[in-house]
């Protein structure tokens, strides 16, 4: 009976002393644009990775705002809304494959819009602006169109399983396989012991 609590105490420290490292997957990711307005900072880059978290922080390192973007042919392209910014402040926005990876960073300053000083520079200006407004309000509902469907598409084709731990799967296998020998080697040495 002592050989076999010898035995398995033996398979037990192998299984424990193996090596086994598992890496998250790393993709690259390049922050091609980044600007900042009062209430939203807006990003675009490349990447290979299906989607990509974008955080806002401010210079004391704090998350101020986050958002998940999808990704279509490579790129992204999206706004983290609903910030408050102050005006002629830094603002760092990082960028990484939202299944881990390293942070690509891009720093932006959001600048005190100038007024104005005539009134025919004043309605050029309104005109403008209404335009660039109106054309960066349907750029950006297509984009986000594009940005849902690239991640609902993205869920899809991972076959619904979770990327975030598909590769811890392997270590949990060989513990489990463990466990299971291990109370067989036990079961069997107590059967033997009873007879």
């Amino acid at each position: 009976m002592k050989k076999y609590y010898k035995i398995m105490i033996t398979v037990l420290l192998i299984v424990l002393c193996l090596p086994i490292t598992v890496h998250a997957k790393d993709q690259a990711v390049t922050i091609t644009s980044a600007s900042a307005a009062a209430s939203k900072v807006t990003v675009s880059g490349t990447t290979t990775a299906a989607a990509v978290m974008v955080q806002v922080r401010d210079a004391s390192d704090n998350i101020l705002g986050m958002q998940t973007l999808g990704v279509v042919d490579g790129k992204f392209s999206g706004d983290v809304t609903d910030l408050t910014l102050a005006a002629d402040t830094d603002y760092t926005v990082y960028v990484a494959d939202y299944e881990g990876g390293a942070w690509e960073t891009e720093t932006v300053k959001y600048e005190t819009p100038t007024t104005a000083i005539t009134t025919a520079a004043t309605t050029a200006t309104t005109t403008a602006a209404t335009t660039a407004t109106t054309t960066e309000a349907t750029t950006a509902a297509s984009t986000s169109d594009a940005t849902t469907t690239a991640a609902s598409t993205a869920a899809d084709d991972a076959g619904k399983k979770s990327p975030k731990t598909a590769d811890y799967f392997p270590l949990y296998g060989m513990l489990g396989i463990a466990g299971v020998s291990l109370a067989g080697m036990m079961a069997a040495a107590k059967k033997r012991g009873n007879r």
